[in-house]
């Protein structure tokens, strides 16, 4: 996987060229960008993309695009996902189980765009999963509110942190598809935040919430560790206490 460059390159590490790495025959100087996909020729080079092909993988994203994502710009099958979403993965997790400490399983999802998207593309940050069926329409001024608890969380903690919506049931009581997270990105007004349809419902396998009582809420570490899980709360306040705590002990 083309993940350790990719992560580097999109916190600007890459952005510095040096003299020490000359272009391929028939590119232009370091300072040179042929074909303005966002990349200098010297990094295309040492990324092994194409200095004189926007894009390389030819997936419909420009390198520079794909290097701002996370995606493998070398990986036709890996482009940026449509709802903007980080691939996050770092390439080396392994799920272990579905209990608290276990690594979480690599659970695939469909997004509001009606992307699949990977679950472990979430890494990097403490994320909260918020598992909720579609039809139980109390839960959406919980859901409405996630962006805003996530916001006052980071402010007062400088812990960065997101929420992910996970619809395990539609508004009809069946198996959840994109326009179900369409709809519910909708009705609760977070396209901001991933809403991600549970196709078979394997939320409710791989973590310890059964949905017995809702909302569930699940933080998982920067490194998709399953942290903590709540049911039935009516807020986000427990839940962000268990972060808390997971972060200053890891600290």
């Amino acid at each position: 996987m083309f993940k350790q460059p990719l992560q580097l390159g999109a916190i600007g590490l890459l952005s510095a060229c040096t003299t020490s790495t000359a272009p391929s025959e028939g590119a232009s100087d370091c300072g040179a960008d042929s074909d303005a996909d966002g990349i200098e020729d010297c990094e295309e080079v040492a990324l092994g993309t194409d200095p004189a092909v926007a894009d390389t993988d030819g997936d419909g994203d420009a390198d520079g695009d794909e290097l701002a994502c996370l995606a493998d710009p070398l990986d036709a099958d890996e482009a940026c996902y449509e709802c903007g979403w980080l691939r996050g993965d770092p390439g080396d997790l392994e799920s272990t189980g579905a209990s608290i400490g276990d690594v979480i399983a690599e659970l695939q999802l469909v997004d509001q765009c009606q992307e699949t998207v990977s679950l472990w593309d979430f890494a990097g940050s403490y994320r909260v999963l918020t598992m909720v069926p579609a039809w139980a329409t109390g839960f959406l001024p919980l859901a409405s509110g996630l962006p805003g608890d996530a916001e006052r969380f980071t402010a007062d903690t400088g812990i960065d942190l997101g929420f992910v919506v996970v619809l395990y049931e539609s508004a009809t009581g069946g198996l959840p598809d994109g326009t179900t997270a369409e709809a519910y990105a909708n009705d609760a007004g977070v396209w901001q935040l991933p809403v991600l349809a549970d196709p078979f419902q394997d939320v409710l396998y791989d973590t310890p919430y059964t949905g017995s009582r809702g909302p569930g809420l699940c933080a998982l570490s920067p490194d998709m560790v399953i942290v903590a899980c709540t049911e039935g709360d009516e807020d986000t306040t427990t839940i962000l206490a268990e972060v808390e705590a997971h972060a200053v002990g890891a600290g």
